[in-house]
């Protein structure tokens, strides 16, 4: 099962697991979030707990952020939702905290200004995407979020992780 499978299986288990899941909202760090069973389990179903350290904060930044999901808009790319919705004058988020979101360069320093890009989106985001680019975090993934923000998917650069 690839990541962002089980990314989103993980985060609709969490609707069985309320405590867990309020626990991970109040979380905002590696050593809060680590002892919640379910960000635990996440981290066991995505690869185990003996990972490198940049794997393990990553992977724990998925559960602080999915934690406040409530919807899952399926496929499509979060960017894209934060940017230009059809039919109106102003983004869903502003193009200057989206700037500002693009020069974190830390997937754990990614958690509160996703958190709060969340409240623009009514809680509502891709899991998947979202996971995938949390995970991936870096040059390329921002240059993506970059077109995709600004509605230019056909010139973004290939979604390739490993790259």
């Amino acid at each position: 099962m690839s990541f962002p499978e089980t990314a989103v299986q993980w985060w609709q288990s969490l609707e069985h697991s309320p405590g867990d899941r309020a626990a991970l909202r109040r979380a905002d760090d590696l050593v809060a979030a680590v002892p919640i069973r379910a960000c635990r389990d996440f981290l066991v179903r995505t690869g185990g707990i003996a990972a490198d350290d940049r794997s393990i904060e990553a992977r724990v930044a998925v559960t602080l952020v999915l934690a406040h999901v409530r919807r899952d808009e399926g496929s499509g790319s979060f960017a894209r939702r934060l940017g230009l919705p059809p039919n109106a004058e102003t983004p869903v988020l502003t193009e200057t905290r989206f700037r500002r979101l693009l020069k974190i360069e830390s997937p754990l320093e990614l958690v509160l200004p996703l958190r709060r890009a969340l409240r623009f989106t009514d809680h509502a985001a891709p899991v998947a995407d979202l996971s995938l680019s949390i995970l991936s975090w870096g040059e390329r993934t921002r240059r993506r979020w970059l077109f995709e923000y600004f509605n230019e998917s056909a010139a973004a650069p290939a979604s390739n992780p490993a790259a």
